[in-house]
């Protein structure tokens, strides 16, 4: 094994240098192949659906890529007590955020993707690549879930992906980058996209979101993308538009991972009602210093 300080010195002279299997490869950047740094793909999958597991595995194998399997958690196999333990069941803000009780499924798709970010805090990745398995790719995915080299430093997590593929909707936006290509990574105010469908999440993302996720009060991707959630105010989210990863229209509330269909107990109507007016007095504060963009799927 090479020493970091020769290491660096044959990044300095070379471009590139890594390790692989104990072998040292160097090579010029001029001619340093991008696919080589890639970033860590996870695919959450419950074990009772190796069908859906099969399908994404060929669709990514049609972009050239592969993912690693991370098995579901299966709330409706949780006992009382061990969702007594994740759960926050009193508290305004928890009534504020999501004025219902979580359903079984949110639970286990929350743990599930809990699984994904300590799978990245353990690895020696910078980034991972978290995906659902009832999704389709875009022509253009591949650019995007290949490496790491596209994103800005300072963006720890961006959402890739639309509820339907022939969805056009108008959105508040915030600071946006524009990328070599002219895609965009917007920061959107609202309406918030909901969803887990695909995002890529810093490793420094991923370890904030475990210290701040060790009890839950709301469905996962509220979790990370609602503006009014304590996670969203430490760690800024992106979404890619146009996105490149959306839903089949008819599985679109077929998910085996968060299943809605599940009893979920509401709150009180005026609870509901405090929620709502707390979102729709922050939507409009935030109204001024926002910009109009479509989103959309291509």
């Amino acid at each position: 094994m090479i020493p970091a300080k020769d290491r660096a010195k044959l990044n300095i002279y070379y471009g590139y240098c890594f390790e692989y299997h104990s072998i040292i490869f160097v090579v010029e950047s001029k001619s340093f192949p991008h696919f080589l740094f890639y970033m860590l793909r996870l695919l959450i999958n419950l074990d009772r659906s190796p069908d859906r597991y099969e399908s994404m595995i060929k669709k990514l194998a049609c972009l050239g890529l592969d993912a690693e399997r991370i098995s579901a958690v299966e709330g409706k196999k949780l006992s009382y007590q061990e969702r007594q333990k994740i759960l926050i069941t009193k508290g305004l803000k928890r009534r504020i955020l999501c004025p219902r009780d979580l359903s079984l499924g949110e639970i286990g798709c929350f743990l599930s993707h809990r699984l994904c970010w300590e799978r990245l805090c353990d690895s020696n990745h910078n980034f991972a690549l978290v995906l659902e398995d009832d999704i389709q790719f875009s022509e253009r995915a591949r650019y995007y879930l290949s490496s790491e080299d596209w994103i800005p430093k300072e963006i720890n997590l961006i959402q890739l992906c639309s509820t339907r593929p022939s969805q056009r909707k108008k959105a508040r936006v915030g600071k946006t980058y524009i990328l070599h290509n002219g895609d965009k990574l917007l920061h959107p105010y609202f309406p918030v996209f909901w969803g887990t469908l695909g995002y890529i999440i810093s490793k420094k993302a991923a370890a904030q979101a475990l210290e701040m996720s060790q009890r839950i009060y709301a469905p996962v991707d509220e979790f990370l993308f609602n503006p009014l959630s304590d996670f969203s105010k430490k760690i800024d989210s992106y979404r890619i538009n146009p996105s490149v990863i959306t839903t089949d229209e008819e599985n679109l509330f077929k998910t085996t991972i968060a299943d809605a269909t599940q009893y979920r107990k509401k709150m009180p109507l005026r609870l509901r009602a405090l929620g709502s007016i707390c979102k729709k007095f922050h939507y409009l504060k935030i109204y001024r210093k926002s910009t109009e963009e479509t989103m959309y799927f291509s």
